[in-house]
């Protein structure tokens, strides 16, 4: 009888670090479906996606705009987009590195208006969120609102029909009016307290709907997603480019940030052969750089003797004995945080004597001619002698199938 195993089991590399030269990773939001929403990493220029996280969002509602925080966490303004009565829009802080989130209530007067737009404003230092009643020009407002929803200002009236977008950056605070009766206006704050005021930033034609907008703090890039969600564009002057498709979903929320390393793929248990060579790996998305540091039982492998520690994927030599087994996890060391994988377990396969996946006659013939006459690769007990006890050994794995 012949039995097949995978000798190697690892897990991918999934580094999807897009923005990673700047140092800063696109990171979408879904649309709500079955009371969870996924964030994930967007590489703009393909629109290739990377789920990291599942945050449950009631049902009917959804993450309409997105922020990044200091602290590499995440904001994000939930309401329910049927008819997005006065009040129904609350504030939700995510951590990535940990993986949770909390909701927080709005305090007045944004309990009882219509929010849509939201950003980190560092100018301001502080969450930015437009409010007011839906489509009355010249009533929409602006509030300072912190990471608990707490009001701790709020403006004026500005001079804009629909604030369906705020996107800021260090130098910058832009309001994006949708303007669904005419052409789309952007415009730079210019002012908040005591009067609001504003200057024309672009008057991007031809754009129908648009979701949520995001600069990237360095480059300054202005990307957008437009239609349901699934087309990333970029503000250029007056006008627009489209960038790429968005895979597999539509988004909603859309913001450049310092992400944590989040793990996407753990480390797994892996079985290797006499003579060869296993390869345990992590995947991850996140902003880099990183640093990696392997554990071999604990203990922090040199990565003088073994430069694979220093990486995802752990290159082992294979374990000397039948009864050795090891124990492996790697540390992640990012700009964010510190994140350590799971544990995976390494044991020999003796019984595969040939390391061909198999276990059969042929593994029998390869031992016999090495046991035969007395050859140390026959010390399956590592005593240092070659007798029956080896012999029994062997048999053992080899009816047991590895």
């Amino acid at each position: 009888m012949t039995r097949s195993f995978s000798r190697i089991s690892s897990a991918a590399i999934l580094l999807a670090l897009a923005g990673a030269a700047q140092g800063q990773t696109l990171v979408g939001a879904s649309t709500n479906v079955g009371g969870m929403t996924t964030l994930l990493v967007i590489d703009p220029a393909t629109g290739a996606t990377t789920p990291f996280m599942s945050v449950p969002i009631p049902t009917g509602y959804e993450i309409r705009a997105m922020a990044s925080l200091p602290g590499c966490r995440l904001a994000g303004l939930v309401y329910s987009p049927s008819d997005a009565p006065n009040g129904s829009a609350r504030l939700l802080i995510i951590d990535p590195g940990v993986g949770t989130s909390v909701f927080h209530d709005f305090t007045t007067p944004l309990t009882t208006s219509y929010c849509e737009g939201m950003d980190w404003s560092p100018r301001h230092d502080s969450l930015m969120v437009s409010y007011g009643p839906k489509g009355n020009f010249g009533t929409v407002r602006l509030a300072l609102v912190t990471e608990t929803g707490v009001v701790s200002q709020f403006s004026g009236a500005l001079p804009v029909g629909d604030l369906d977008t705020i996107a800021s950056s260090s130098t910058l605070d832009l309001l994006m009016d949708l303007n669904r009766t005419g052409t789309p206006r952007i415009y730079n704050l210019s002012s908040i307290f005591p009067s609001p005021g504003v200057t024309a930033f672009a008057s991007p034609p031809s754009i129908t709907d648009w979701q949520d907008a995001t600069i990237h703090p360095t480059t300054g890039d202005i990307v957008l997603t437009t239609g349901p969600g699934d087309q990333l564009a970029k503000i250029v002057g007056n006008t627009y480019v489209n960038l790429a498709l968005v895979q597999n979903y539509n988004l909603r929320g859309l913001t450049w940030c310092s992400l944590p390393a989040v793990i996407t793929n753990q480390p797994s248990n892996t079985i290797i052969c006499p003579g060869g060579v296993a390869t345990i790996s992590v995947g991850h998305v996140g902003t880099g750089p990183f640093d990696y540091q392997w554990y071999e039982n604990g203990s922090p492998i040199d990565t003088n003797d073994n430069p694979s520690a220093a990486t995802p994927n752990l290159s082992i030599n294979t374990l000397p004995c039948i009864s050795d087994q090891a124990s492996y996890y790697c540390v992640i060391t990012g700009p964010c945080a510190e994140v350590t994988t799971d544990t995976a377990t390494l044991r020999a396969c003796f019984a595969d004597f040939n390391c061909d996946g198999f276990v059969n006659g042929d593994d029998y013939d390869s031992f016999a001619s090495l046991f035969e006459p007395g050859d140390a690769g026959a010390d399956l007990n590592c005593d240092s002698f070659v007798n029956g006890d080896d012999y029994d050994l062997f048999a053992s794995a080899f009816e047991n199938g590895c």
